[in-house]
């Protein structure tokens, strides 16, 4: 692409130009012999080939995520249920990328297990554990946010729970847990997100983790949990055209198959082993393969997508 044939004022053009300043200056660095430097690679970059060539330039606009709009810096993120597992991997991608993550959990020393990480990779990080299900714990979260970072900006509703159980031998009680914490939880935090006054220029991000058994059913009969993923769907359907009028957007990461321990702990090694074969992909989804999508969707560069449910299964599911 020509430098020349791009308009003055399109962010790109800077970009190929200090792309090749930078690059005449690493190959000269090379030729006096010299060591290459220590460079540490975004884990965010999204052209990765760029990076691993030559030191990219991480300041200001010459900022290749601030170019392409998945800069998060001085925002604040709150993920929910993000001690472990795909929650832990949102939370360190949102980081990652400049973000301040309250990180949320119903077990406060995962919670902050996880702040941990974030910290030891130089981002910025607090624990604000709490129930989701529980109106008093949801607020006193939002409370820490705002306090320690200033509010929140991007809201990830990833708190969730399984139970490995048919219709038949579904309790009324653990009916009732499973869909206050999916479908219940999800709907105190977005009302707690709305509540709140956005700070001017930030938009408002909600970005809710669904599932693919919310379009085709789950394959033991999970009656429970199915019908907390449909709802959640359309919870986020339902709020993302009122929300749009404060410039605030609603959309859900829909996984399919991803390897997680909660995964192997309802499914055990036989039976991931066989969702695997039915991936067309050929292999199980990694959380990181969800913390992207959201990191995409919590983004400027996703500023003009809401009400949307993004499908991330490696074709386990291809709706029509």
């Amino acid at each position: 692409m020509a430098q020349r044939n791009l308009p003055r004022d399109n962010p790109l053009r800077r970009w190929l130009h200090d792309d090749r300043r930078h690059a005449r200056a690493w190959r000269r660095h090379r030729r006096r012999g010299l060591p290459a430097p220590s460079v540490q690679a975004p884990v965010s970059a999204p052209f990765r080939w760029s990076v691993d060539r030559y030191p990219p330039c991480r300041s200001g606009k010459d900022n290749l995520l601030v170019n392409l709009g998945f800069d998060l810096a001085g925002r604040t993120a709150l993920v929910t249920g993000a001690g472990q597992g795909l929650g832990r991997a949102i939370a360190l991608r949102l980081a990652s990328a400049g973000a301040n993550v309250a990180v949320n959990d119903i077990d406060a020393a995962a919670a902050q297990n996880a702040v941990d990480e974030i910290v030891s990779k130089a981002g910025a990080g607090i624990a604000a554990p709490g129930d989701v299900s529980a109106a008093q714990d949801v607020a006193a979260m939002f409370a820490v946010a705002t306090q320690a970072m200033g509010g929140v900006d991007i809201l990830v509703i990833n708190a969730g729970i399984v139970r490995g159980q048919t219709v038949d031998e579904t309790s009324l009680d653990d009916w009732n847990h499973v869909l206050a914490v999916n479908l219940g939880g999800a709907f105190l935090c977005t009302k707690a997100m709305l509540a709140q006054s956005v700070r001017p220029g930030s938009g408002g991000r909600i970005v809710m983790i669904g599932s693919v058994v919310a379009h085709q059913g789950t394959i033991h009969g999970w009656a429970h949990y199915g019908a907390s993923k449909s709802g959640l769907h359309g919870l986020a359907k339902s709020i993302a055209r009122p929300a749009a009028r404060t410039g605030m957007t609603v959309n859900v990461v829909a996984p399919g198959v991803i390897r997680t321990d909660m995964l192997a702990d309802n499914h055990g090694e036989d039976g991931v082993a066989a969702l695997a074969e039915n991936v067309p992909l050929g292999r199980l989804g990694e959380p990181e393969d969800i913390a992207a999508a959201v990191h995409f969707l919590a983004s400027d560069a996703a500023r003009y997508i809401t009400g949307a449910v993004l499908d991330v299964n490696g074709g386990f599911y291809i709706r029509a």
